[in-house]
């Protein structure tokens, strides 16, 4: 039976963990939290059973994991394999098990009904609901904003701008602007089925170009800029890099493709990191020359050449 808030003595304290031999049972016995019993057991330098994370407990993980975290119930798995739920999130990580880009709406919903639900009945906690901060709150929020930044590491600078980009490729609206100043024909194209923004005539064409190689049984598949790639180790300027296309030969491997009519130095950093942080990725650059070459030959073939 659970007895709430109760104070438990030293000497209890130490009674219970010798029956029990689990934090979690004397926490749940006395109504207190885990991190409170486990501070004071090492206060008294009472020696704590260390429950070995098994194999057996590592396949269970494994199997597991998915659906429970799926669900936002990793603290039901936990009370399962008497552990914590950072624990678990740990043996997860360690075994590959987690992916950050995966949504898990049952946050942001739950998160909203029960704010909902809690404003509907106690009211805003600032008397803000419906109301919008003024100019001058707007303004003094900027500075503080600003001071704070000012006070931040570059590393950790850096890692923000990481995750900040690497939401915007969760929510799917990473882009590359295009170049100022350029004179390219960017918009959309549609072709094969598939309508992709172009920021260029030739990349366009390239486009074209691969689904005529595709109709003819020549590569398995396209696409455009489906995948990001990460400099991770780099703290400023180029970190990422989004190939043009994609390519599936009909081996099954996989090919990207850059249309590079300008090599400016951004571009040539871009690809030479592309070379040391994903030496295994092929990486193949159409340059100015070779698509005037390809297009010499092809224009006449592929339906709506620009």
């Amino acid at each position: 039976m659970t007895v709430p808030n109760r104070k438990i003595t030293d000497k209890q304290l130490i009674e219970a963990y010798a029956e029990l031999k689990s934090i979690y049972k004397v926490a749940a016995q006395y109504g207190m939290c885990f991190q409170s019993i486990q501070e004071r057991l090492i206060r008294l330098n009472i020696p704590r059973n260390t429950n070995h994370f098994s194999e057996q407990d590592k396949q269970i993980l494994r199997d597991e994991y998915k659906n429970y975290s799926s669900l936002g119930n990793l603290n039901l798995l936990a009370i399962r394999l008497n552990r914590t739920k950072n624990f678990l999130c740990r043996q997860a990580k360690y075994l590959g098990l987690t992916d950050r880009r995966i949504k898990r709406p049952y946050s942001k919903e739950g998160i909203g009904i029960r704010m909902k639900e809690m404003h509907a009945k106690n009211g805003h906690p600032r008397g803000m609901l419906g109301k919008k901060h003024s100019a001058d709150a707007l303004k003094k929020m900027s500075k503080a904003s600003t001071k704070n930044y000012k006070l931040m590491s570059e590393r950790a600078k850096s890692d923000r701008s990481m995750r900040m980009l690497k939401t915007k490729v969760v929510n799917g609206n990473y882009t590359v602007p295009s170049r100022e100043g350029a004179s390219w024909k960017v918009g959309w194209r549609e072709f094969g089925g598939k309508k992709y923004y172009y920021r260029s005539r030739w990349e366009a064409n390239y486009g074209r170009y691969l689904e005529f190689l595709k109709s003819k049984g020549q590569i398995k598949e396209w696409e455009h800029e489906p995948e990001v790639f990460w400099f991770e180790k780099i703290m400023r300027g180029c970190r990422s890099y989004l190939p043009d296309f994609r390519v599936t030969e009909n081996n099954g491997s996989i090919v990207y493709h850059e249309v590079k009519g300008w090599m400016d130095s951004k571009s040539k950093t871009k690809i030479n990191r592309m070379r040391i942080y994903h030496p295994k990725v092929k990486l193949i650059v159409i340059d100015s020359k070779a698509y005037r070459a390809l297009s010499s030959q092809v224009n006449t073939l592929v339906p709506d050449w620009e």
